[in-house]
């Protein structure tokens, strides 16, 4: 192998390696973003699922006859 053929062989797996960085890079950062709305979406499903148990439970009930008007 000429030193050509190795200098041109090195340009090309360096050239490789740099666009795999970069498919890499871009690779992590659409994964960090994915994490962020699906913890969103998480925490949102919680505060669904506590308002829902919330609107499940029956209503308090009063009785206005032993209720004190707020004047007393």
């Amino acid at each position: 192998m000429t030193d050509s053929n190795a200098d041109d062989r090195l340009v090309r797996l360096e050239t490789a390696v740099a666009h795999l960085q970069h498919d890499l890079e871009q690779m992590h950062q659409a994964l960090v973003s994915l994490h962020v709305e699906f913890k969103g979406s998480r925490d949102q499903m919680a505060q669904f699922e506590r308002r829902l148990r919330q609107l499940a439970e029956p209503p308090e009930i009063r009785d206005p006859a032993e209720e004190r008007p707020p004047h007393y």
